[in-house]
This record gives C-alpha cells, sequence and structure tokens, in this order.
C-alpha cells in the first residue's frame, strides 16, 4: 500500500513539496483537509492518474514520488503500477454521475462500467425507437394491403356474380373457390377453354345437353364361345384345301 508522498513538483500549489521530516506514514484510514483551492482536488487527480494508469493532460510535466512500495511510484512508471486506487472526486461525479436519464427513469450511476451501461441503454434505445418506428410503418403498410385484397376480392366477386348470373355470390364464396382451385395442378385455363366454359355455364338448363347418368353394360360371350367351339372342331377336308390351289 502506499505509505506516504514523497515529493511532488510542478503540478498547481505544490511547486516544490518535499516530505516534511517525521511525517507520520499512511495508515488504514487518512483524512487529508484543507481549505478551498489549497490543492486537495490536485492532489485527488495525481491518486486518480494511478487508477487509470494513464497520464492526464492537467498534470502535464509535474515530477512526484509515492514511498511505501519496493519501488518509488513516480511519473516514470505509474502506468506499470499494480495497485487497486480508487477516487471520487469532483472529475468523477462531472464523468460518471448522472441524476436525469434522457430515455429512461432517473437513475443514480455509479463508476466507468456504470457509464458504459448508460451509454448502452441509449443506444439501445434509440434502436428500439427506430424497430417502433419501422413496425408502425410495416403495419400500416399490412393494413393497407389487407384492405387492397378485401376490395379487390369484393369487385371480382361482384363481376362473377354479374358475368355467370349467381346470385348470391359474395366475397366470402369467393374465397372458398379460390382455395378449391388451389389445390389444382393448373388454375389458369387457356381463353377457348375459359370461353367454353362460360358459354356453358350461361346455357339455360334446358338447353344442356342430356346427361347420361350412367351406363350398365352386360356383354355376353357365351354365344361366341359356343360359336368358335364349333368351328375349331370341324375337320378341313383335303378337296376344301385344295380347292384355292386349282383356282
Amino acid at each position: 500500500m502506499l505509505k506516504s508522498i514523497e515529493k511532488i513538483k510542478g503540478l498547481g500549489v505544490y511547486q516544490s513539496y518535499v516530505k516534511p521530516a517525521g511525517t507520520q506514514d499512511f495508515g488504514l484510514k487518512n483524512l487529508i483537509y484543507g481549505w478551498n483551492y489549497s490543492g486537495k482536488t490536485t492532489l485527488s487527480r495525481l491518486f486518480a492518474q494511478l487508477e487509470s494508469r494513464s497520464p492526464n493532460p492537467d498534470l502535464t510535466g509535474c515530477e512526484f514520488t509515492f514511498g511505501g512500495l519496493e519501488e518509488p511510484i513516480t511519473e516514470k512508471n505509474f502506468s506499470r503500477c499494480g495497485l487497486s486506487v480508487r477516487v471520487f472526486n469532483s472529475d468523477f461525479i462531472s464523468a460518471n454521475l448522472h441524476f436525469n436519464g434522457q430515455s429512461f427513469n432517473p437513475i443514480l450511476l455509479l463508476g466507468k462500467d456504470s457509464e458504459e451501461a448508460l451509454r448502452s441503454i441509449d443506444h439501445l434505445s434509440a434502436r428500439i425507437k427506430t424497430a417502433e418506428h419501422i413496425q408502425r410503418r410495416l403495419n400500416e403498410r399490412i393494413d393497407e394491403l389487407k384492405t387492397r385484397v378485401a376490395n379487390a376480392k369484393t369487385d371480382t366477386a361482384k363481376t362473377i356474380r354479374q358475368r355467370l348470373k349467381i346470385d348470391p355470390y359474395t366475397a366470402s364464396h369467393l374465397g372458398q373457390d379460390l382455395l378449391a382451385v388451389s389445390k389444382l395442378q393448373s388454375q389458369l385455363l387457356e381463353e377457348n377453354e375459359l370461353a367454353a366454359a362460360i358459354e356453358l355455364a350461361l346455357t339455360p338448363d334446358s338447353e344442356k345437353p342430356s346427361t347420361v347418368e350412367k351406363i350398365l353394360s352386360s356383354p355376353s360371350i357365351v354365344k361366341l364361345h359356343s360359336e368358335a367351339v364349333t368351328v375349331l372342331a370341324a375337320t378341313p377336308s383335303v378337296a376344301s384345301m385344295l380347292a384355292p390351289t386349282q383356282n
């Protein structure tokens, strides 16, 4: 642990500070106090530099030495400091405390991890708003297409009703017919086939060809079998066999 501040040079009010002889080393808990502008925040920034292990632009050009370790910590090697240092000062408040959320309920956030979480929340909230806007537009488009399909079915059903003299014939009937037609291998008729189908549909029942409900056929082969047996059983005479050759 850190036990002392051995030297600070060229930093705010600490232009040439050297630890006075007999100064007590740091204990487990230490209290440093002073008047305003006496260097408390400047000193806290020096400790914060040990926490971040990166140079603070406000401390550029200063020299310092912390004692208590095997190797003193200075402005030259502080980036390799292995101590766990945490500083709560005005810089921390400015960078990490948020009492008013822009897109969420007011919440107190502490620490760099929380600051990252805040930025992530803002980013995700913006994405949510964008997604909601897109969803609204898609829903509006879907509703528009549903309306157009419904109107098209109504108009088509009306055309079929008027052309084929079918009454009633509504969009509901058309919907059922579409389901039935969709099961066919081919739903599109040739022009001549369509014309013939419409002509047949418009033909009065009295003028339509008679419909044969059933044809019953019971062919008998008994007589044919008897005649074939008689013919096959007959033995042709020699004269009948030679007659064609004599001619």
